[in-house]
């Protein structure tokens, strides 16, 4: 995902547009030839939201489902996946979200539980109806605009529900010196 300087300006804020802003990027055939994404959908999170991800940032969704798939979630938990689908470390259930899903969180991540530091920017697991159909980093607006690179693998589960495809196992966060560009990545892909 590349932001150019401009993206980062004239956001909504909460008082203007108190939910989230959402736009959905379509994937080049040969990306999703070659990995489990069909899509990406960017959301702009002016308030943050529940649990404790109140600083305004952005919920970055690499979904392997169709956009109308997305479209028909309905926002009522349903099963977990079973087990293996997940890492062993993402074991707590967060929110589960209309158009999204149900959201699994890591309590060894650094935000979790809530420290004295303000949350950055974390990585989240999605499942629907007990499939896992996205991966989610979640970055702050100031984290972004920082131009701290940030180069972390994140955890991978045991059982994977497409296989012959390549699934990523890190995330990377920089800004380009010649653009000021910033750039938010799933790299070190690893055929399953």
């Amino acid at each position: 995902i590349e932001f150019t300087p401009g993206s980062f300006n004239n956001l909504p804020s909460p008082a203007a547009n108190p939910t989230e802003d959402r736009f959905d990027l379509k994937l080049h055939h040969k990306a999703m030839e070659v990995t489990p994404f069909n899509h990406i959908t960017i959301n702009w999170e002016p308030a943050g939201h529940p649990p404790f991800y109140f600083q305004p940032h952005f919920d970055l969704h690499f979904y392997k489902i169709s956009v109308a798939q997305q479209n028909t979630i309905s926002g009522v938990p349903g099963p977990a996946p079973a087990p293996g689908y997940l890492p062993v470390s993402y074991v707590v259930r967060g929110a589960t979200v209309p158009q999204m899903g149900t959201h699994w969180l890591n309590p060894a991540s650094p935000e979790f539980p809530p420290t004295s530091a303000p949350f950055t920017y974390t990585f989240i697991y999605g499942s629907n109806n007990g499939n896992v159909h996205f991966l989610e980093p979640m970055i702050t607006r100031a984290f972004l605009l920082s131009g701290t690179p940030v180069n972390l693998p994140f955890a991978q589960p045991i059982s994977f529900s497409q296989s012959g495809t390549n699934y990523p196992s890190t995330y990377n966060v920089w800004k380009s010196t010649d653009k000021g560009r910033t750039y938010v990545a799933l790299s070190n892909f690893v055929w399953k």
